[in-house]
């Protein structure tokens, strides 16, 4: 009956709707769909192609950004729960060079998660991290290198 749509517009708008979300199951197969693709090297956006709504494609990137964060600072050898005070602090700044140079994480996400100020504090710091050779650290390398992988 779709095709059988007379009016090319109304066909189009139908056939639409039924072509969106097209993973029919629970949260947690999405999830797992997700981080297949993640391991086959897509990125977070085509997460967005599973028919999450606008709010539980935003959880559920955060909880992806979350775990790559905890994959990078394991790597790097820093512990989450005794980062620096300082918005600068060296391990703070590493993580978030590390998250910028592999994923499309926002300077939001990275100054509210990690406590850099603001925004673009977190550009500065990042922009002087790689200008100071930061990124041929032995650290950077291994927690990129777990970013990758």
């Amino acid at each position: 009956m779709l095709l059988a749509e007379e009016d090319p517009k109304e066909r189009e708008r139908q056939f639409g709707s039924l072509s969106r979300g097209w993973v029919v199951g629970t949260r947690e197969f999405r999830q797992g769909l997700i981080e297949d693709l993640r391991q086959r090297g897509a990125d977070l956006k085509q997460a967005a192609r599973l028919g999450e709504r606008a709010g539980e494609r935003q959880a559920l990137r955060e909880e992806i950004l979350e775990k790559r964060l905890q994959g990078a600072a394991g790597a790097a050898g820093i512990d989450l729960d005794r980062l620096g005070r300082r918005k600068s602090a060296e391990e703070k700044v590493l993580l978030a060079a590390t998250l910028k140079a592999a994923t499309e994480v926002s300077n939001g996400w990275l100054c509210k998660r990690l406590g850099m100020g603001t925004p673009a504090s977190v550009s500065q710091f990042v922009r002087r991290f790689r200008e100071t050779g930061g990124e041929e650290g032995k650290e950077f390398k291994a927690a990129l290198l777990s970013l990758k992988t």
